[in-house]
């Protein structure tokens, strides 16, 4: 895929967000250059709505308009990655400027038979998110709504896993929640949880 094209679906398409995503060095957080350049970043103004959820304390944006990506969060996810990149635009050009990306392997989704234990079906889980690479271009590639019932969000979790694209947390949550729906009491009722209400008080003698 020409490293300028943006996200379309299939598995197979994801060569340029799998290579930015490789690209950013695991545990970056908004790294800057010098001090130069951290001056004159921070004095850009912020496009309205940047912020649309935060990554241990990390701002980044979703993308909700499904794939293919539009053109406006396919460009907006491009000045994010110069932004954060410790080699800013530099990191951006040099892979969209390629026109020949490699492909990128789709890691097969993990089944198991019913004698399959547990902890085998737990492992084969944690291995495939984990052959999916973390997602470091600071898009979410997939709108994870925590109040969709079960059944949308496991549809949602095979249209992942057909596009094999990177991953960010919530999405891992959702992935782990897919092959792992039958595990015996694991699966069936569980669901996604969100804080709700005001906190509770801290307890007689709690500082």
């Amino acid at each position: 895929m020409p490293g300028g094209k943006k996200v379309v679906g299939g598995g197979s398409a994801n060569a340029a967000a799998t290579t930015v995503a490789a690209a950013v060095p695991s545990g970056v957080r908004r790294l800057e250059t010098s001090e130069g350049a951290s001056a004159q970043r921070d004095d850009e103004p912020e496009e309205e709505g940047e912020e649309d959820l935060r990554d241990g304390g990390v701002p980044f944006f979703v993308n909700r308009g499904g794939l293919p990506v539009d053109e406006a969060t396919w460009e907006r996810m491009w000045k994010h990655v110069a932004k954060i990149h410790p080699d800013g635009e530099k990191v951006a050009q040099r892979i969209r400027g390629v026109m020949d990306l490699p492909k990128v392997p789709i890691p097969t989704v993990p089944t198991f038979q019913p004698s399959t234990p547990v902890p085998e079906r737990l492992e084969a889980v944690q291995r495939y998110i984990r052959e999916l690479q973390y997602n470091h271009t600071g898009t979410q590639f997939f709108e994870i709504k925590k109040s969709r019932p079960l059944t949308g969000l496991m549809d949602l979790a095979k249209e992942m896993t057909k596009e094999a694209l990177p991953i960010k947390c919530l999405e891992a949550v959702i992935l782990g929640m897919y092959p792992s729906s039958a595990l015996g009491g694991l699966g069936g009722g569980r669901h996604t949880l969100g804080p709700s209400g005001p906190p509770l008080p801290p307890l007689e003698g709690e500082n």
